[in-house]
């Protein structure tokens, strides 16, 4: 997912000096990778959609990247310890919540990590995919998708017992 009304940085790596494009949702923007083979892109900033797309990377040599399902929306990245770790299966189970998507992560104390590997999207439409998402993020993005008649998401960053100083290192990103 993408955050609405924002521009949207996009990176990754290629070979060093490789030019990459990026097409998403009626946008090309292309640069060159780094002598470190970093490259980035921003798109413009992008109206909300629950429309599922898919954005495609290329680079001048190799297949071109495609990574489906993207919707842009409100994203909201929560972040606390116990009580933000809470999961949804403590409360009153519910369903068909078609129009939020969470993203489960592993409980590691660094977002980051947890941002590159352990995650996976699941939308939240039944209590089974809901059970391990944080009950307080999972009620910000119902009321979200209902107020602004779009896509609400959000981030747990939440894990118990461990510190709140690397979390927020990533929030005020």
């Amino acid at each position: 997912m993408l955050q609405r009304d924002k521009p949207a940085p996009i990176s990754g790596v290629a070979a060093r000096g490789e030019d990459v494009t990026v097409e998403f949702a009626g946008q090309k923007k292309t640069t060159k990778a780094d002598d470190k083979g970093k490259w980035q892109v921003t798109l413009d900033p992008l109206a909300a959609s629950k429309e599922p797309r898919t954005m495609v990377v290329k680079g001048a040599s190799g297949d071109p990247v495609s990574i489906e399902d993207i919707v842009v929306g409100e994203v909201w990245i929560g972040d606390g310890r116990s009580n933000a770790h809470w999961s949804y299966e403590q409360q009153a189970q519910e369903s068909g919540y078609k129009d939020v998507v969470l993203m489960e992560i592993v409980n590691t104390e660094h977002p980051l990590v947890r941002f590159g590997h352990g995650g996976r999207w699941v939308v939240a439409t039944t209590p089974e995919h809901n059970k391990n998402c944080s009950a307080l993020l999972l009620s910000f993005g119902v009321t979200l998708a209902r107020e602004l008649k779009g896509t609400g998401h959000a981030h747990r960053l939440a894990a118990a017992g461990t510190v709140d100083g690397p979390r927020l290192q990533v929030a005020r990103h």
